[in-house]
């Protein structure tokens, strides 16, 4: 017995690969898709992350210190 399965696809491919997606849907999907740029998403997170990191770093959070919103900001500045 083989066992087979579909190639990986996010999401978004599988229901533009989906014969019953509305045309509407798919439409919008596609001008979506066309749309997104990998390494200016991850410009943009790095840009967050830096202006996330000044803030902790003006409010004067520190690792491991109760008060840093989870931590998360304050480990930013190793991220």
């Amino acid at each position: 017995m083989r066992k087979r399965y579909d190639a990986s696809a996010t999401p978004c491919q599988r229901l533009l690969a989906d014969s019953n997606t509305a045309e509407q849907v798919w439409a919008k999907l596609k001008t979506l898709w066309a749309r997104l740029d990998p390494v200016a998403l991850l410009h943009e997170i790095r840009h967050r992350q830096r202006r996330l990191v000044a803030i902790a770093d003006k409010a004067g959070w520190e690792e491991g210190e109760s008060g840093a919103p989870d931590n998360f900001v304050a480990v930013l500045r190793r991220a």
